[in-house]
């Protein structure tokens, strides 16, 4: 219990011979407290932070505050932080580095073609018959023949036919895991055009997303013919799959383009989410791999399109970038336009065309 005039902590109150020595002395020489000694010192990195803040300022621009790398030129107060890359001939924009940077690459040489009109129904683009699966599904199957695409491809058929009848070629080494003897004499009867099966898939994303069209290419009546799969809605993924498994059976190879890590294991999780069993050749030849043994260096890069433009000398013209094909397909499925899946048809037909030449192109 405190006393009247006794502080409320229970520290001494001062009295008048404590306060009166104090106030005849100079503020100078009064004793500090701790907390007006740190308030003190405070003040000082106040003081030291303006100095150099204001010498700064006076500093001429040549002379950095701090050290530079040696080599690099001082940057203009006016430079960009994050400096833009240059903008190629056929970009009107320019890409800067930054962290804003977009999700998606520009779209490049390409101008969006307004329709107008009715929707273009897909039997009126394409030419395909519906077809409909023992258990009454039903999907749009169409055919062509390679020779017939284009005048520079009449030469692909000959051409692949000898490349597979030939010993000591990629295609040979694709059986020596099934115990095949590549070298032995009587070799090239073993292996004939019809054993091998191309296949590419157009998909509606990554992972476990539905695919809507399967194209693979095969060997009938003295040349390729390409054969596309097409689902018009979600639902017709399973007649996809299910039309398509008659033809890779009984193939010995099947030749993809990184379908090591992605077409093979694609085709077999959607066949299982169907419940389905789809047949698979007991060889692969994913023509990545000896591509890149074979170009890499020599082109920018080892992607197929790459190599079609620099290996077998064609560029393509208004074909479609593979990451808007998902977004073309919803389109199509909700609008029913067929307009960009016709694009998306010959981008998978040009695909499998391009397997073949590359193919024939790898050297013995």
């Amino acid at each position: 219990m405190t006393t009247p005039g006794e502080p409320p902590d229970g520290t001494k109150p001062l009295d008048a011979s404590t306060v009166s020595p104090l106030n005849g002395l100079p503020v100078s020489e009064i004793p500090a407290t701790p907390a007006a000694r740190g308030a003190s010192e405070l003040e000082k990195v106040r003081r030291e932070i303006r100095k150099k803040i204001r010498s700064g300022r006076d500093r001429p621009a040549s002379q950095p505050l701090r050290p530079r790398t040696p080599g690099r030129a001082p940057r203009s107060p006016s430079a960009p932080r994050f400096p833009s890359a240059p903008a190629s001939p056929s970009s009107p924009h320019a890409i800067h580095y930054g962290r804003n940077l977009p999700h998606r690459r520009p779209q490049q040489d390409r101008i969006p073609r307004e329709r107008t009109g009715p929707p273009l129904a897909l039997e009126e683009a394409v030419r395909g018959i519906e077809v409909q699966t023992p258990d009454g599904a039903t999907a749009f199957v169409m055919a062509e023949r390679v020779a017939g695409l284009d005048k520079d491809l009449e030469h692909l058929n000959e051409a692949f036919r000898q490349r597979v009848e030939t010993r000591e070629t990629e295609i040979r080494r694709c059986l020596s895991p099934l115990g095949a003897d590549c070298s032995a004499p009587g070799a090239a009867e073993d292996l004939r055009p019809e054993d091998l099966i191309f296949l590419d898939l157009e998909t509606t994303g990554l992972s476990n997303s539905p695919l809507f069209l399967i194209g693979a290419m095969v060997w009938e009546e003295e040349g390729l013919v390409v054969r596309q799969y097409f689902a018009r809605d979600y639902a017709e993924e399973r007649a996809v799959l299910a039309l398509f498994s008659p033809l890779a059976e009984g193939r010995k190879i099947c030749v993809t383009f990184n379908g090591k890590s992605f077409d093979l294991p694609f085709l077999r999780a959607r066949a299982a989410a169907h419940l389905l069993s789809v047949p698979e050749p007991p060889a692969h030849l994913d023509l990545l791999h000896p591509s890149r043994r074979v170009w890499q260096g020599q082109c920018p890069d080892c992607k197929l399109q790459t190599l079609e433009r620099y290996v077998c000398g064609r560029a393509r013209r208004d074909d479609i970038p593979g990451w808007e094909i998902p977004d073309a397909y919803h389109a199509y499925v909700h609008s029913g336009d067929a307009t960009r899946i016709v694009e998306i048809l010959r981008h998978n037909m040009l695909d499998l065309v391009t397997m073949a030449d590359l193919m024939v192109r790898l050297p013995q």
